[in-house]
């Protein structure tokens, strides 16, 4: 139980990772890019396709009743109960 909370948890640190890359490359990304800026983006870029690799991962570390966990749990913040 513990370690699939644990890749659950992991997997949304991943996500935000995502997210938090995309806006430095938004940032980063402007007309007239020094040769500097280009291989800061390759370097982030690696840095984005490690954290999604490692959010598309949560599949292949939980199989069996435990693979939807992550969907349980957004079904259960999401669908309001009356």
């Amino acid at each position: 139980m513990v370690t699939e909370v644990l890749v659950v948890y992991l997997h949304y640190a991943a996500m935000t990772m995502i997210a938090v890359f995309l806006a430095i490359e938004y940032l980063t990304c402007v007309p007239g890019l020094a040769r500097e800026k280009v291989k800061l983006l390759a370097r982030i870029d690696l840095l984005y396709l490690i954290a999604a690799l490692l959010a598309f991962g949560e599949a292949a570390f939980l199989n069996g009743s435990n693979s939807n966990y992550g969907a349980m749990f957004a079904n259960k913040i999401t669908v309001d109960c009356p």
